[in-house]
C-alpha cells in the first residue's frame, strides 16, 4: 500500500474535511512536492477537526461543566490541538500555493529579440489592427486573446495600452503559457488545488464551529487572535 492511501484511510470519514479529501483528491500522482505536502497539511487538519468533535461529544455526554465551563474548555482545546494545524494548512498550503505559483509566474514572458524585423513588423501591424476595432471588440478579444498578440501588447508601456490590471494579466497569462508550457501547465494544477484548499478550509473552519458552538469572530480570535489579513 502506497504512502497516499496508507494516509488516507488512517483519516475518519465522519469528518466533513477528511471524507472530502478522502473522495475527491485527484492529485496523488502530481509531480510538484507543494501540492504532496498539501494533502499532508489537510489530512491533518482533518485529524484535528476529528479531535475536537470527539471532545466536544464527551464533555457534552459527561455533563461535569457548566455551560460557561464547557465553552472554555473546548475553545482552549481548539486553540491547543486545531489552531496550529489549520494555520498550517492556511500558510503552507493555501498561501504556500499562491507563492510558488507567483514564483513560476516570476520567470516572465520570452525577451523580445530586437533584430527580428520581421516579427517587429507583424507585432506592430498587430497593435495596430487591436486598437483599429472598437472598445467592445477588444474586450471580447483579452477574454482570450491569442499568444501573439499579448506578445505584443505587452511590448508597449502600462501607461500607453491602458489595459485594465486584470486583462493585463490575462494578456501575461497567455504569453507566458505560449512560450512556458510546462511551467503554465503547473500553475494550471496550482490552481486547482488551491480552489480545493480554500473550500477545504472552509469546512474544517465552519465544523470546528459547530463542534465548539462559537462565531465567525470567536473562530478568528482564537486561531487568528482576530480578524486574519486574508481571511477566508
Amino acid at each position: 500500500m502506497d504512502t497516499f492511501t496508507e494516509q488516507t484511510q488512517a483519516v475518519s470519514m465522519a469528518d466533513p474535511l477528511g471524507t472530502m479529501v478522502a473522495t475527491r483528491w485527484t492529485w496523488q500522482d502530481s509531480t510538484q512536492a507543494i501540492i504532496a505536502r498539501t494533502h499532508g497539511h489537510l489530512l491533518a487538519l482533518a485529524t484535528a477537526g476529528n479531535k475536537l468533535r470527539d471532545e466536544a461529544g464527551a464533555q457534552r455526554t459527561a455533563r461535569r461543566l457548566t455551560d460557561k465551563g464547557l465553552r472554555e474548555h473546548l475553545v482552549d482545546f481548539l486553540s491547543r490541538e486545531f489552531a496550529p494545524a489549520y494555520r498550517r494548512a492556511d500558510h503552507d498550503g493555501r498561501r504556500g500555493i499562491e507563492r510558488q505559483i507567483e514564483t513560476l509566474r516570476a520567470q516572465g514572458v520570452r525577451k523580445i529579440e530586437p533584430t527580428d524585423a520581421a516579427a517587429a513588423m507583424l507585432r506592430s501591424d498587430l497593435r495596430r489592427m487591436f486598437f483599429d476595432m472598437t472598445v467592445g471588440r477588444r474586450k471580447a478579444l483579452l477574454i482570450e486573446p491569442p499568444a501573439l498578440l499579448a506578445t505584443a501588447l505587452l511590448e508597449l508601456p502600462e501607461a500607453f495600452h491602458g489595459m485594465e490590471a486584470d486583462e493585463a494579466d490575462r494578456l501575461r497569462e497567455r504569453a507566458f503559457g505560449a512560450e512556458f508550457p510546462e511551467q503554465a501547465g503547473q500553475i494550471e494544477e496550482l490552481r486547482a488545488v488551491h480552489e480545493f484548499v480554500v473550500s477545504g478550509l472552509t469546512v474544517a473552519r465552519d465544523d470546528a464551529m459547530r463542534s465548539a458552538e462559537i462565531s465567525l469572530a470567536d473562530f478568528n480570535e482564537v486561531v487568528w487572535h482576530g480578524e486574519p489579513a486574508s481571511a477566508i
